[in-house]
């Protein structure tokens, strides 16, 4: 049989080892946080160079969708009346006097372009139009207008979306 003394001594170790444990887990829960947060940072900003890259990759194939925003968002430059422009840059002087293209057809300079938050570097304001829910019922299109600011990876809302059963 185990002596009270020789009890003492088993709880006072089990208690210490506990302690010792209370505390590693406290520490590695406290390092697991920082890499969680960590991680959900680097999550939201690669998102956020795709959305970017998205948008400039999409302005230099608008020009050759049939059916812009139909199967994919389409992203158009602006003017301060809100007309979608197509980037002269990005379509071959061969191509540029099409039927329909070339009232569209725009200088980037040229463009709307408004101030971005993060930078304060003045960046052209981007149409992304989208077929958001195709149906026999009825459609819904989506405009968004923002500025992608590619210097400082900030995506910028410069008016609220609208949406409508019909094409814009």
């Amino acid at each position: 049989m185990a002596t009270q003394t020789e009890d003492t001594n088993v709880t006072t170790q089990f208690q210490q080892v506990l302690q010792i444990l209370n505390c590693e887990y406290e520490r590695v829960s406290g390092e697991l946080s920082k890499k969680e947060a960590e991680t959900e940072r680097l999550r939201q900003a690669v998102n956020t160079v795709a959305a970017i890259h998205n948008a400039y990759l999409g302005l230099t194939s608008v020009w050759k969708e049939e059916d812009p925003g139909k199967y994919r968002p389409s992203y158009f430059l602006m003017n301060h009346k809100g007309d979608p422009l197509i980037p002269r840059e990005v379509v071959p002087s061969e191509k540029r006097g099409s039927w329909g293209l070339c009232s569209r057809l725009v200088e980037i300079e040229n463009a709307w372009h408004l101030e971005c938050p993060g930078c304060k570097e003045k960046r052209p304001v981007i149409l992304r139009y989208h077929q958001t829910f195709d149906s026999p019922d009825g459609d819904t299109w989506e405009k968004r207008w923002n500025i992608y600011c590619q210097k400082c990876f900030l995506i910028t809302q410069v008016e609220r979306p609208a949406y409508s059963p019909h094409r814009f």
